[in-house]
């Protein structure tokens, strides 16, 4: 368990020898100074090792040593050797799966008679991202309502988070507001929905899509300027997919972003599992596996690193119109 919140779970509740809630842990590891100083400052830390908890029990099943005892109450497994422990806390309360509430918030959106790739499928120049952005029908609307809307398609940013000749990846856990159709699956993208609030005074293409991309890798991945080489986020095309029910609804802005190499990232989201990064210099042999959106993307990524890597390194530009 790489994680200071699971090692110090583990530590207090070998102490207890009994269940407790994610506060109790808290409380208890602060009375007897088992808080470095590094994680002093955390302003909500029960509802960190809460979480930390409720990934491992989800997502490591039988494997994880910890196990639900009751709603919000944690027990080591370990514990349950001891006979008088076994016998007192011996039961296992299931949580029900949660899901991301989708928001209401107001979405970027394009009707899809103005939208002149649609029906087709694939990976599109930047030129049909500055058409899209200069579309005098583009709209904000209500997220639920264009959720059930089938004359729109809703506009996300769909970020790869690059590190040298490597691409960041990860798999998309339950707690999520995406279609249950990726749930499971492997994905290179970070990002979200375009929204009004994304546009502001500092916006450099007077929609918010820029503005939107660092937003969301600071929530997805708390990443920081600083970790960032370069200008950041870049916008490198557009990907349309019809062959999803997700990707009905959405077309993504794909965009690019380079990071410190030295640098660790984190998941600063409940949805995003197993963080690792995968060599680009060719196309990854799980690449069934990934959703649609990250096999059209690792296509271009693989047929295209050269162009897009030596220009970032003479330039700090990342991209250049194929």
């Amino acid at each position: 368990m790489a994680n200071f919140y699971l090692d110090l779970a583990k530590q207090i509740l070998e102490l207890t020898k009994r269940p407790l809630s994610a506060r109790e842990m808290i409380d208890l590891a602060r009375k007897g100074n088992l808080i470095p100083q590094k994680y002093a400052s955390a302003k909500t830390p029960h509802k960190t090792i809460h979480a930390r908890l409720a990934e491992s029990i989800r997502y490591e099943g039988s494997k994880s040593p910890f196990y639900r005892f009751a709603r919000g109450k944690f027990g080591l497994k370990s514990n349950l050797l001891d006979m008088e422990y076994r016998q007192r806390y011996a039961q296992e309360f299931k949580a029900p799966i949660r899901r991301k509430e989708i928001s209401n918030e107001t979405i970027l959106c394009i009707p899809r008679t103005d939208l002149s790739i649609d029906g087709n499928d694939g990976f599109f120049a930047t030129s049909t991202y500055q058409g899209i952005l200069n579309d005098e029908s583009l709209k904000y609307c209500p997220r639920k309502t264009a959720e059930k809307d089938v004359t729109i398609k809703q506009i996300v940013t769909y970020v790869a988070v690059l590190k040298e000749r490597q691409v960041l990846c990860y798999e998309r856990g339950s707690y999520s507001a995406s279609g249950k159709e990726f749930i499971g699956s492997k994905s290179i993208g970070f990002g979200g929905h375009v929204s009004s609030d994304d546009f502001d005074l500092f916006s450099t293409d007077g929609r918010g899509v820029v503005s939107n991309a660092w937003r969301e890798l600071r929530e997805e991945l708390n990443l920081t300027d600083k970790q960032i080489v370069g200008r950041g986020p870049t916008v490198v095309g557009i990907i349309n997919d019809t062959t999803t029910q997700e990707g009905q609804k959405h077309i993504a802005v794909a965009m690019v972003v380079w990071c410190n190499p030295a640098d660790d990232i984190t998941k600063g989201e409940l949805e995003i599992k197993n963080l690792h990064w995968k060599s680009i210099r060719a196309l990854p042999n799980d690449l069934l596996e990934f959703e649609a959106w990250s096999k059209t993307f690792l296509r271009y990524l693989v047929q295209h690193l050269d162009s897009i890597f030596n220009a970032y390194r003479q330039t700090n530009i990342l991209f250049s119109d194929q």
